[in-house]
């Protein structure tokens, strides 16, 4: 008999299947889909604002796992009878607590395996799977999900959780102290990863340790192998020391410079946002008062007739109306004014911060080049003393001294004073290349990111004002066209337009 499953398409976890799923559950659903539709919303954000719905992608065709990463706050999922053979892709939902994958194609117990690391699943459905077939199989899930309270739609029994933690307990231990080995190892890669972020943000990536160092040997073979020349050791030692030490003090210097800049951009925004909140208050009381007298005004003029063909009417009517509208554009004018005071401002704030950031990076690269040419000059003794070294290893060799140690692959070099110069000044061309193009890196990318910095908030502050003019300008407008209409008091939210 032919499965079914072998003849029908196989599906895949996508946002029409994600939605579909959502959409037929209930009020929560009606709740999604009114969100999606009344405010726009983009449905992936519906997803990340429900706290504890379910989704239920049963009976799918689904094969593989994917595509429900974002769903952090999930609680309660359902594949059941689908194509699936392996569990995966189902880290991110710490809050899950129910989860069935009943009637699939699991048949390899790594995938119980792989569900420890949902410390908050209660429930979990597997019926219907090749791996149920397991001898002890009920007994082994309860050892190596212990925090499990159903299984297969059975509740897990105390004397189950006994005799589970005996048979296999041992066997759990060695799991759960192979994961605290790779707990460890993942949290010192972390910590790793963090620290190599700091040090590209502070523009002194591989400035620790040897890194540096290492760079200027890591593609030049045959400078490597003088540094195996006999009588070498001594020069050598003396240029990692000094240059290592060197470089070890700029990484510092670079790590407090990043420290530097930080505070003083965090002092920054802190000055830009009490100028603005500052500048809002003040606007927020001319807009309190202006509706204020925008409410004795409608209350004015809900009092007269506007049929009236009484003269006085008609002139206390009109007279309303135009002081009103002086009203309104006096209104603009000190709410335009006090955008004008912010602006002036925001950009005296703007030139001090980029004064002293400017002065910051500058001091920091001219500490930079200093300290390169200090790294120049070692690499430079090092190549007088290398020479010097080399010359009479030649000599020696010329002479075919059976006490001289000489490195193999470097008889090629010692042919004569020629090629073992050539030999010592390529490589030491390429170690100042090497040092010369991390000074470039460094003072480069600095100056980029500082402009790029520079250019971002000076982008921002346009963006704030063409909004807040627009804000102001529409606010007006509205304020004019209910009186020109002549219509109901204003609605407390009139007072928060332009905050």
């Amino acid at each position: 008999m032919t499965n079914i499953r072998s003849v029908i398409e196989p599906s895949v976890i996508n946002e029409l299947m994600l939605k579909t799923a959502v959409e037929n559950q209930g009020p929560q659903a009606l709740q999604a889909n009114k969100i999606v539709e009344e405010d726009g919303i983009p449905f992936e954000h519906v997803l990340l604002l429900q706290l504890d719905f379910r989704i239920d992608l049963s009976f799918n065709n689904i094969e593989h796992i994917e595509g429900l990463s974002h769903l952090s706050k999930l609680e309660d999922l359902s594949l059941y009878s689908n194509r699936i053979t392996k569990l995966e892709n189902l880290d991110q939902l710490s809050k899950l607590q129910v989860l069935s994958v009943g009637n699939n194609l699991i048949d390899d117990f790594e995938n119980v395996l792989y569900l420890r690391s949902l410390k908050n699943v209660q429930c979990l459905n597997l019926a219907g799977n090749p791996v149920t077939g397991r001898e002890n199989y009920r007994l082994q899930v309860a050892a190596h999900l212990s925090q499990l309270r159903y299984l297969d739609y059975r509740i897990i029994s105390k004397e189950e959780k006994v005799v589970a933690s005996e048979k296999y307990g041992h066997v759990v231990e060695e799991l759960v102290a192979a994961d605290l080995i790779k707990e460890k190892e993942k949290e010192e890669i972390r910590k790793e990863e963090e620290k190599r972020l700091l040090h590209k943000e502070a523009f002194v990536e591989n400035f620790e340790g040897s890194q540096f160092f290492d760079l200027m040997f890591a593609e030049d073979k045959v400078g490597t192998l003088f540094t195996m020349l006999p009588g070498t050791e001594k020069y050598f030692k003396t240029f990692k020391e000094q240059f290592i030490k060197t470089v070890e003090d700029l990484l510092k210097l670079g790590l407090d410079e990043h420290q530097r800049r930080n505070n003083e951009r965090r002092e920054f925004l802190k000055s830009v946002e009490e100028t603005v909140l500052n500048n809002r208050a003040l606007g927020t009381e001319k807009v309190e008062a202006f509706v204020e007298y925008k409410n004795s005004v409608f209350q004015e003029l809900q009092q007269l007739d506007p049929e009236s063909e009484n003269p006085e009417v008609v002139e206390k009517f009109n007279s309303l109306f135009q002081e009103f509208h002086r009203e309104t554009s006096l209104l603009l004018n000190e709410l335009m004014n006090l955008e004008m005071t912010l602006i002036d401002q925001l950009e005296e704030i703007y030139r001090e911060f980029e004064h002293q950031l400017t002065e910051m990076v500058n001091s920091f690269v001219e500490l930079v080049h200093v300290s390169m040419a200090h790294l120049r000059e070692l690499e430079q003794f090092y190549t007088e003393d290398l020479s010097e070294l080399a010359m009479s290893c030649l000599e020696r060799f010329i002479r075919n001294d059976v006490d001289l140690d000489l490195p193999e692959g470097l008889h090629v070099v010692f042919v004569n004073k020629d090629t073992v110069k050539n030999a010592v000044s390529s490589s030491h061309e390429h170690r100042l290349a090497v040092i010369d193009e991390r000074e470039d890196i460094l003072t480069s990318t600095i100056y980029i990111w500082m402009n790029d910095l520079l250019n971002q908030l000076n982008l921002e502050e346009q963006e704030r004002n063409r909004h807040k003019v627009l804000e102001i300008n529409h606010f007006i407008d509205k304020q004019r066209e209910e009186v020109d209409e002549n219509r109901d008091l204003a609605s407390e939210e009139d007072i928060h337009f332009c905050l």
